[in-house]
């Protein structure tokens, strides 16, 4: 069965902290209440990068404009694809589409969060890749 493709943006401000979305509290959703990166699933046509800008312009309300690939990571039957953008713009002007809230985190506190499972493994990574440092 090939694995289904999903798109993730981890958006980081210039104090080094990352944009996490909590998932909502619907029945029959997975991970529930749960910490996560924007992103979503990849429709079919869609490039990943298309479903990128389009998840991203669904959940925060912003038109993506510059963002770099970070690195694919395999998670039961799914493919993420994910990427990461400097993101500057103030909490309060960003337009909360899906989940239940947004707030920026700093390492520290992103891992002391309810993360969705493969959320935990693509933040150890980021946060101690070059990309991450470079960023702030």
């Amino acid at each position: 069965m090939p694995a289904r493709s999903v798109a993730a943006l981890i958006p980081v401000n210039s104090l080094g902290e990352v944009l996490l979305m909590q998932r909502d509290e619907k029945p029959g959703l997975t991970f529930p209440g749960h910490w996560n990166l924007v992103g979503g699933g990849v429709e079919p046509g869609e490039t990943v990068e298309e479903a990128l800008v389009r998840e991203t312009r669904e959940e925060i309300g912003i038109g993506l404009a510059s963002y770099q690939p970070y690195k694919r990571f395999q998670w039961r039957d799914y493919e993420v694809s994910v990427f990461y953008s400097r993101l500057d713009q103030p909490l309060e002007t960003l337009i909360l589409g899906e989940g239940q809230a947004l707030s920026f985190f700093t390492c520290e506190e992103a891992r002391k969060l309810k993360l969705v499972p493969v959320t935990v493994d693509i933040l150890a990574a980021f946060f101690a890749s070059p990309e991450y440092l470079a960023l702030r």
